[in-house]
């Protein structure tokens, strides 16, 4: 009898993840972290500045502190953890624009992940009528906010590519779809020696450049704007792909790294950077694959089989896999 309790409770626990994460959302978009940020207050004061309903505000409250998001330290007084600093905008590990993003988009597709499991097509699309990357280009401000929220998440694997992965022998490399170029930066600013290029579409490419400018290595890398749909600079002796085949379905995959290998010499190595499915992928990873075909539906994590397949048809052997500490790899693939 105690075993069917604690099966039911678990179940019930799993049930409750959505009511915790709108939760955080709603926090997170009244701004209660960085209202905290220089004390505690009382709730009479968070409402008053988040213009909320004091005592439902409470009820709220109450809940994050159960989370060890928030402490009352005395009745209906609040002040942040540890783990609330991750909330803050101006904290440099800021979570506060991928919770946001997960909210304002995330959130609302995944209610037709019946839809995609049905159909094998993209609830996000299904639920804004338009695909991602084109509801973030029309809106400037969510475009801005992706790019925030992705550069925040790479800060963690940045540490886990540069202690995996050996540049020293490197002169020059292009970064593919490099985002604003936060891996980049770290590569260039950890190796002297090397110049890069940085690929990525227009709008994404001004504010690389604020961000190379600000760290004085403009200089050292060019700003390409593109598509890798279509012609890539040529003549490096690294190409990286960082996060971007899981976006593609494997014929659109085989075109990118098809783009790559034209413009590749013999010998140029090719570091596809990101998950790859094994008997130990974390369930991390295998949500983060769920997500990727209810944002996208042609994206997918795929296993080491699938990805040598690919690269094999493009004209590259792989390598090898390199684990890193985080929940990506680096998959090092040569141009034969």
């Amino acid at each position: 009898m105690n075993s069917l309790k604690n099966t039911q409770e678990k179940i019930l626990e799993l049930t409750r993840g959505f009511q915790l994460s709108q939760c955080l959302f709603t926090a997170t978009a009244l701004g209660i972290p960085d209202l905290l940020k220089d004390g505690a207050k009382s709730c009479e004061e968070l409402a008053q500045a988040t213009q909320t309903h004091a005592h439902s505000l409470y009820r709220l409250l109450r809940v994050l502190a159960s989370t060890g998001i928030v402490t009352e330290i005395a009745p209906q007084q609040f002040e942040v953890t540890a783990m609330a600093t991750c909330l803050q905008q101006d904290s440099p590990d800021s979570l506060k624009d991928f919770i946001l993003l997960r909210a304002e988009q995330d959130y609302l597709c995944w209610k037709e992940l019946p839809y995609s499991i049905k159909t094998g097509k993209s609830a996000f699309e299904r639920t804004f009528g338009i695909s991602r990357y084109q509801y973030n280009q029309q809106t400037p401000q969510l475009s801005e906010r992706f790019d925030k929220a992705m550069s925040t998440l790479a800060r963690k694997q940045k540490e886990a590519i540069l202690s995996s992965y050996d540049f020293s022998t490197v002169d020059t490399l292009v970064d593919i779809g490099g985002g604003q170029g936060s891996l980049l930066i770290s590569i260039l600013k950890r190796y002297p020696n090397i110049n890069a290029t940085l690929f990525e579409q227009a709008e994404t490419i001004q504010r690389a450049q604020e961000l190379l400018e600000k760290e004085h290595l403009n200089e050292r890398c060019q700003t390409v704007a593109g598509s890798f749909f279509e012609a890539l600079p040529e003549g490096k002796e690294v190409y990286i792909l960082k996060h971007v085949l899981h976006n593609w379905d494997d014929e659109q995959a085989l075109q990118i790294l098809q783009n790559c290998r034209r413009v590749m010499a013999v010998g140029t190595k090719l570091l596809v950077i990101e998950g790859v499915i094994s008997e130990k992928t974390a369930q991390r990873s295998i949500l983060l694959d769920l997500t990727l075909l209810v944002s996208f539906a042609s994206g997918k994590l795929r296993t080491e089989s699938e990805l040598d397949q690919l690269l094999q048809a493009a004209g590259f052997a792989l390598n090898r896999i390199i684990s890193t500490p985080s929940d990506i790899s680096i998959v090092e693939a040569l141009a034969v």
